[in-house]
Order: C-alpha cells, then structure tokens, then sequence
C-alpha cells in the first residue's frame, strides 16, 4: 500500500503575525504500484493541459480556483482514497504553550495515518522532506513508535522526497488545500466539491477538536 503526504496550513499559533486558522494534513492512498502510477500519469496529463511542464511544481494555494475544481472534478474515480485531519487551531489556541510545532505536525500525520486500514499490507509512505535534519528524525521516531503493527506488518519504507519531483505528493497538497478551504465559510463551493467524494466513501475528514 502506497501513501503520500502534505499539509496545508501551517503549525503555527501566532494568529496575529499570520499564522493560519485552520491546518491540514493529508494523504493519498493507493492500494498497488499500479493504481498510483496510473493516478500519476492522469495527474500530469491534466496538468499539461493548463501549460504545467513535467518538472514544475503543482501548489494548491498557487492555483486558480478553477483549475482546482477541474483537478477535483476530473480525478473523482481514480483508484486512490484521501484521509485528511482538519485542526481548528483557534480552539486549541489555550493550550498553545503545550503545543511544540513539530510535536503538534507529526501528531496530527500519526492521526491521519491511523485512519488507513493496512493489515494485509506494510504501508510504503512518501513525505515532502525539505524539512531540516531535526524534523525528518522525530518523524523516523514517531513513525516507528506511533504506528501500530498489524500482522506482523508495519511500515514496510519511509521516504522523504522532494515534492517538486513527487506528482503524488503535490497531489496531496491538492487535497490538503481543497479540504482547508472547504473549512471557511466564504469557500462553500469547496465543501461542495469534496462533499462527491465523501459520499462515494474516497474521502474521509477527521476534524479536531
């Protein structure tokens, strides 16, 4: 099983100085190799038609909002389903002095992560790794000790890569940003478009508090 990762957002709780309401972290999932690349491809496909080249980076909080609803409207179906946990950061703004911001991101990844049911596989991940050395070893760590085994079987590999060269892991941002936006009133028509994808069972959204 296959999984990719981004955020949206950001770990912050300076609201003041611009710090993001609302974080997300989100993964894709695939079930074989062969889902994956045929996601990928479709993915880079539709990219092209809107002048993306093979080696640019697709960012959600780049995009026009109507390319976002021709990716979310074209991608529906493809054999690959999203978890994503949405944090209110606002609510937890009281308990801030308790929050680092690295614990508080690779808490809310252990809790997306936990939503993926992989006893008859180990699970490969792939995760933006521009990250500084402290960050990629406490996730190595958490990735080790949060994810439970299930079979006999835990994360079979652990990648950190570099989105601009990982068309699966910009895909993830696509959902991340698509399902942050969803949270802000005055972006109803996102909630709108993902609300296709919950009804078919391909999303689901776990929401803090």
């Amino acid at each position: 099983m296959y999984v990719f990762i981004d955020d949206s957002g950001d770990p912050g709780f300076k609201f003041d100085k611009g710090s993001s309401r609302f974080f997300v972290i989100a993964c894709c999932v695939f079930e074989t190799a062969e889902a994956a690349e045929l996601t990928s491809e479709r993915f880079r496909s539709l990219l092209r038609e809107f002048r993306w080249g093979d080696k640019a980076e697709f960012k959600f909080s780049k995009t026009r909002r109507e390319i976002h609803e021709r990716l979310l409207t074209d991608l529906f179906g493809l054999p690959f389903r999203v978890h994503a946990v949405l944090v209110d950061k606002l609510a937890l703004a009281p308990q801030r002095e308790e929050l680092r911001q690295e614990d508080f991101y690779l808490s809310a990844i252990a809790r997306v992560l936990s939503a993926i049911d992989y006893r008859d596989a180990g699970l490969a991940i792939s995760i933006d790794g521009r990250g500084d050395r402290e960050y990629r070893l406490g996730a190595r760590v958490m990735f080790s000790r949060v994810m439970p085994e299930r079979d006999g079987k835990r994360i079979s590999k652990l990648r950190f890569v570099d989105s601009r060269s990982s068309p699966l892991v910009q895909l993830a941002d696509l959902y991340a940003g698509a399902v942050r936006r969803s949270a802000q009133p005055e972006y109803w028509d996102y909630e709108k478009l993902l609300q296709t994808y919950r009804s078919r069972g391909c999303l689901d959204i776990e929401r803090i508090p």
